[in-house]
């Protein structure tokens, strides 16, 4: 904590985890953290790091069913007809042999992906990345 006569400054160090299955630290390690941006006018200022978010998504996951609301279905209508890729199981047999052969040629196909799990965040100036586990 740093205590000024214009500023008040509070550093908090900390690892999110499921109390059911006890401390998992995420795949990136806890970086150093700046008090604040001396180059910025900003009267408040927060910073977070890519091990916070990893470590609270994973204990989102963990102790919660959120997966359950991550659930997201496209329609084969979302593709326009015509579209080399259209949601169909001519062309996911391309990806997923053996379509045809069980729902028979041309049928329409809408597809669900499950969100499982994020992690891997990397945040910079102007863009995120994150991993995500996904079910089809």
């Amino acid at each position: 904590m740093n205590v000024a006569t214009q500023t008040f400054a509070l550093g908090i160090k900390g690892l999110f985890f499921p109390s059911k299955t006890g401390e998992v630290a995420p795949p990136v390690s806890a970086p150093v953290m700046p008090f604040e941006d001396t180059s910025s006018p900003d009267k408040i200022q927060v910073f977070v790091s890519d091990y916070l978010l990893d470590s609270l998504t994973y204990s989102i996951f963990k102790a919660t069913n959120i997966s359950e609301s991550l659930k997201v279905v496209v329609p084969h209508t979302a593709v326009p007809a015509g579209h080399p890729l259209e949601l169909s199981t001519t062309v996911l047999d391309l990806f997923f042999p053996g379509m045809v052969a069980k729902y028979g040629k041309d049928r329409n196909v809408d597809v669900q992906l499950d969100v499982r799990g994020l992690d891997s965040f990397s945040a910079k100036e102007g863009s995120m990345a994150m991993n995500a586990d996904v079910g089809l």
